[in-house]
């Protein structure tokens, strides 16, 4: 059976149902979601900007490990915001975001057992 969630006479779908517990229940998960990206947000962006300097760092290195958690965590933030809109692009923003950060942290594991290799191959 399905559920109505407009309980307002509006024919337009809504993400968070609006009956009292269960919204206060998404309310209280989509603000906890909008400290943490914005914690993420902060922290990213002072690791990213604090880094910056002479170095030998690739382009798509800075791409992958500096601009991109950034973009998914403001797409995090904005995904957490978009239901207080009554928007239904929320989770498919934020499926983009976590998809996002898994080929960052995909890129990362991968570089990480490269050195592990290259430092268990070398003549001691």
């Amino acid at each position: 059976m399905r559920q109505n969630w407009h309980c307002d006479g509006s024919s337009q779908p809504r993400l968070l149902p609006q009956t009292n517990d269960l919204a206060w229940c998404w309310s209280r998960i989509a603000l906890n979601a909008v400290a943490g990206a914005a914690a993420s947000i902060v922290i990213c962006t002072r690791v990213f900007v604090g880094a910056r300097g002479p170095s030998e760092v690739d382009w798509i290195d800075w791409l992958a490990y500096g601009v991109s958690p950034v973009l998914a965590y403001v797409g995090t933030f904005a995904a957490a915001v978009l239901p207080f809109a009554n928007s239904m692009l929320a989770p498919d923003l934020l499926a983009g975001s976590v998809l996002v950060l898994l080929v960052a942290n995909i890129r990362a594991w991968d570089i990480t057992l490269v050195m592990a290799r290259r430092r268990n191959a070398s003549p001691q």
